[in-house]
C-alpha cells in the first residue's frame, strides 16, 4: 500500500491553479520592460524550479520508468506525467 502525503499534493495543486492564472496574465504583446512583466518572469523561472523539484521528488520515491516497490507505479509510467 502506497503513502501519499496530503500536505504535498495539496501544495502541489495550489501551484498548479496559481501558475494558471499567471499564464493567463501573461500576454505577449505587453511590453516587457514593464516592471509587472519582469516580475512575471521571475515568478515563471520559480515556478519552473518548484515544478522540477516536485517531479524530482516523486521520480525519486516511485523510481522513473522501472521499479521494485510493488504496487507502485514508476513516475513515467503515467501518462499524465
Amino acid at each position: 500500500m502506497t503513502k501519499h502525503n496530503k500536505k504535498f499534493e495539496d501544495i502541489v495543486l495550489v501551484l498548479i491553479i496559481v501558475s494558471s492564472i499567471m499564464l493567463a496574465i501573461d500576454n505577449p504583446n505587453n511590453n516587457p520592460n514593464v516592471p509587472a512583466m519582469i516580475v512575471l518572469k521571475y515568478i515563471d523561472v520559480v515556478f519552473t524550479i518548484l515544478f522540477f523539484i516536485e517531479a524530482s521528488i516523486k521520480v525519486i520515491a516511485k523510481g522513473c520508468i522501472k521499479n521494485n516497490l510493488g504496487p507502485v507505479r514508476p513516475y513515467l509510467s503515467n501518462a499524465w506525467n
